[in-house]
């Protein structure tokens, strides 16, 4: 199972390896970004539907590990703080240019890996809890009616289409 998430030419393998099998307490000196929330995302795989996981594993394995590998390489679990967290949201927001909604994705991935992290007392509290969250956006739904969908349509220069 260890050999999955790291090669056992892995700095980290042996360490890794006497966490799962003496005590999760060594486990927060490890670097938050890979690590810990592959390790994360294996705890939570059998009780999250495989949609949600899907979901989990896109968002952390190609945004969120990324992003802390590059600009924190050296971050360890027990030293991230509420700016490391907000600064990922910043840049995701005025660099990458995604939205508030979006950003929130991210922030519930986080939370609740470091959520997991709190209760098994790898940290103190739990760094998310301090960060300013973006507001979601509510989008308006607008229905057309058959004029003025016609009336755009043609717009467009679309085909007339049948509608009901």
């Amino acid at each position: 199972l260890v050999g999955i998430f790291l090669p056992i030419s892995s700095p980290y393998y042996y360490k890794f390896h006497t966490i799962i099998f003496c005590s999760l307490k060594i486990y927060f000196s490890l670097p938050f970004n890979y690590y810990f929330l592959i390790y994360w995302l294996s705890v939570i795989k059998n009780s999250v539907e495989i949609t949600t996981y899907s979901e989990y594993c896109s968002k952390i394995k190609q945004v969120i590990i990324p992003y802390f590998e590059k600009n924190y390489p050296d971050l360890l679990l027990k030293d991230i703080t509420p700016k490391h967290i907000q600064d990922f949201y910043s840049y995701k927001m005025d660099i990458d240019k995604v939205s508030a909604n979006t950003v929130i994705h991210y922030h519930a991935n986080i939370r609740k890996a470091l959520a997991f992290a709190f209760k098994n007392d790898l940290l103190d509290y739990n760094p998310t809890n301090r960060v300013e969250r973006s507001k979601k956006i509510n989008l308006l739904e607008t229905y057309m009616t058959q004029k003025s969908f016609m009336s755009y349509s043609i717009s467009l220069k679309v085909k007339k289409l049948n509608l009901p």
